[in-house]
């Protein structure tokens, strides 16, 4: 974990939470569900984007591009990468989807 920036880290561990907690809405069907899911959904695509696929921009950057080798990025960590921004568009996606069934959105 010492490779991590503390900002990454921290919108990481928040995100995780935000998560978890959409997803118990989700569970109990709750009514804020879909604009939770669409929020977190977007939200953690557009910033695990920013954070690792784009090149080093600033403090809350953990870039995949150029990391140093001791980092030790590799073809698995672009897999889970792709992966968790593909999984947090298709809940973005859904929850839209309810909104626009339900007429809210």
């Amino acid at each position: 974990m010492d490779v991590i920036p503390p900002a990454v880290m921290i919108g990481g561990t928040l995100q995780l939470i935000l998560a978890a907690v959409t997803i118990a809405l989700v569970v109990k069907r709750n009514q804020w569900a879909p604009h939770a899911a669409v929020g977190i959904g977007f939200v953690s695509a557009a910033g695990f984007t920013a954070a690792h696929l784009l090149p080093t921009w600033g403090f809350f950057s953990d870039s995949f591009l150029d990391a140093p080798p001791w980092a030790r990025v590799t073809a698995f960590s672009w897999v889970t990468a792709i992966v968790e921004i593909g999984a947090d568009l298709v809940f973005g996606v859904v929850g839209l989807a309810v909104l626009r069934a339900r007429g809210t959105a």
